[in-house]
């Protein structure tokens, strides 16, 4: 498995590695640690000045230093490792090189915090996930990393469309524990377009199709997990019952497709993933289709 991991130095980027070296892996890892320069558009060195110059230089050396934290992490594990320092935009210079390498998983931190990164707060793992080749998951702080920790709570948000079938597929290209506890949720929520019109929609048949196929995905899933639990619920938003099932049950990740086509997810083409990703109080995997 291929697996670019990118890093700016700062813890939350660095709990993306944490996440990693505690997964198991099936066969030998091939990792790229990656540190992207982001610089100003002034390249002039005299318009930019001694003290961004400095940043420049301390920000490079905060990269080198964050590499060599992180391939200590995966001392002892089958895995090969390649560290480089990019210049650039985080973002873009993420997704080409992700795109050159035929990376399966782009592995980041929700947030950066280095000198000029800090300047798109967020942006970066949002513009990743959005134009990224392959699956992308964006880490944010979680217990796993304590040793107390034995269960790992999964949620997948699920609808019966292709998206969402992949996700669980995705699955079994990052192996997760054997006792590894996974929700597969669906969530009803009528298109606002509804609104005002006096129709009735039967939300109960409806509801009924989606727990249907939720357990069909639940029973393909039960083989390697000792428990799949599926749940059906109502919310004003898809993306927001999304966010507070993860809040309710404490969960670590949320594993969901690039974009929602199922009965009701039409109308929201990508929005749901972008929300999730935006408000999740957890890791977030985007599941994708790796383009060839």
């Amino acid at each position: 498995m291929k697996v670019l991991l990118a890093t700016d130095g700062s813890k939350a980027s660095e709990e993306g590695a944490l996440l990693l070296a505690h997964l198991p892996h099936a066969t030998t890892l091939e990792l790229t640690i990656m540190s992207v320069q982001y610089l100003p558009l002034v390249f002039d060195p005299i318009e930019l000045g001694e003290r961004e110059e400095h940043d420049i230089g301390q920000e490079r050396l905060m990269a080198q230093e964050s590499c060599g934290r992180i391939e200590k992490m995966f001392e002892g594990a089958d895995v090969r490792i390649e560290s480089i320092v990019r210049k650039g935009h985080p973002g873009s210079s993420i997704v080409e090189e992700a795109t050159s390498r035929n990376v399966d998983l782009i592995v980041l931190g929700s947030l950066g915090h280095s000198t000029f990164s800090r300047l798109l707060l967020g942006s970066v793992s949002d513009f990743v996930s959005t134009h990224a080749p392959c699956s992308v998951l964006v880490v944010r702080p979680s217990p796993i990393q304590e040793p107390n920790h034995r269960i790992l709570n999964v949620c997948i948000a699920y609808d019966g469309s292709e998206p969402s079938e992949y996700a669980i597929e995705t699955l079994r290209q990052v192996p997760l524990p054997g006792n590894t506890k996974y929700d597969l949720l669906s969530v009803l929520s009528l298109p606002y377009i509804f609104a005002d019109i006096p129709i009735e929609v039967d939300t109960h048949a409806i509801k009924e199709g989606l727990s249907k196929r939720a357990e069909d995905a639940a029973t393909r899933m039960r083989p390697f997990s000792s428990y799949v639990g599926v749940h059906v619920l109502e919310a004003s938003n898809v993306g927001d019952g999304v966010v507070r099932f993860l809040q309710e049950n404490k969960s670590d990740m949320v594993v969901l497709g690039d974009t929602g086509r199922g009965l009701l997810g039409r109308f929201m083409l990508g929005s749901v993933s972008r929300y999730v990703l935006r408000h999740a109080p957890c890791s977030v995997l985007v599941a994708r289709h790796k383009k060839q």
